[in-house]
């Protein structure tokens, strides 16, 4: 691990420690996301959670929105980190499930940068079961840096 990996690793560990112990009341702290792994060279990200009660829908699997939305946390995490802390809202956001997820599994979230422009960051993201090793969703969005 390079230093500038793992001086930027320790700043996501600590985002994510300081949001997951918040009394905030929001979506972003109640996911329960955590850093796995971080690749200033490589351009990616992994984190991972655990599928919990409030994130099931009506047939007893993981809700799509909140698959969306771990995925938008990923790419915007390394979208932030990737562009030297400068805020990337997104700007578009594409997501296909291809499997279901249920109560108690663990998911990883992998994303990495496509390109890294002056206004515009592309990237993917693909979520996995951690167990089972299927393929539960992909996609890929587009971020506004701004200035």
């Amino acid at each position: 691990m390079t230093e500038k990996t793992a001086y930027i690793f320790k700043d996501i560990v600590n985002f994510f420690d300081n949001l997951n112990n918040s009394s905030e009341d929001s979506i972003n702290s109640k996911m329960g996301l955590y850093p796995l792994s971080y690749s200033y060279e490589d351009a990616s990200l992994e984190l991972a959670f655990r599928v919990t009660p409030f994130m099931i829908n009506t047939l007893n699997a993981c809700h799509g929105g909140i698959l969306t939305t771990a995925m938008d946390m990923s790419m915007g995490c390394l979208a932030y980190a990737m562009d030297e802390h400068k805020a990337a809202p997104t700007a578009d956001i594409n997501v296909r499930f291809v499997n279901a997820a249920f109560l108690g599994d663990m998911l990883i979230c992998k994303a990495w940068c496509k390109k890294l422009g002056s206004t515009l960051i592309s990237l993917n993201c693909e979520i996995q079961n951690a167990d089972t090793k299927k393929l539960i969703a992909f996609g890929s969005a587009t971020f506004c840096i701004l200035k």
